[in-house]
């Protein structure tokens, strides 16, 4: 799946779907963003919610609203991210997501 939090009409299309098919984004999206930061994408009827493990080890949470607004938060407190042969573990999600091997 390509996420792209500049093509907002995208976003919206996803949005209508999950209302009209709910069970479609039952469960979240991982991947590696283009500065390979762990990042999981949760999608529902009227938002759209990226979590992005950064470099720094904070947990960044953008929401996008259907309505076009769009928050910015942090968790507060600082996650320990490990660097592991097999990539990033996610405290979002509890998992290593792999790391992309870019020239």
């Amino acid at each position: 799946m390509n996420f792209d939090t500049r093509d907002w009409e995208s976003m919206k299309a996803m949005m209508e779907e999950c209302k009209s098919n709910p069970s479609k984004y039952q469960m979240p999206f991982f991947g590696v963003n283009e500065d390979d930061e762990a990042v999981k994408v949760e999608v529902y009827e009227d938002r759209i919610v990226l979590y992005t493990t950064q470099k720094n080890d904070w947990i960044r949470q953008n929401i996008y609203w259907y309505d076009g607004t769009v928050e910015e938060l942090y968790d507060g407190s600082l996650v320990r991210a490990k660097q592991e042969d097999n990539g990033v573990f996610c405290p979002c999600c509890g998992q290593y997501v792999p790391i992309s091997k870019r020239k």
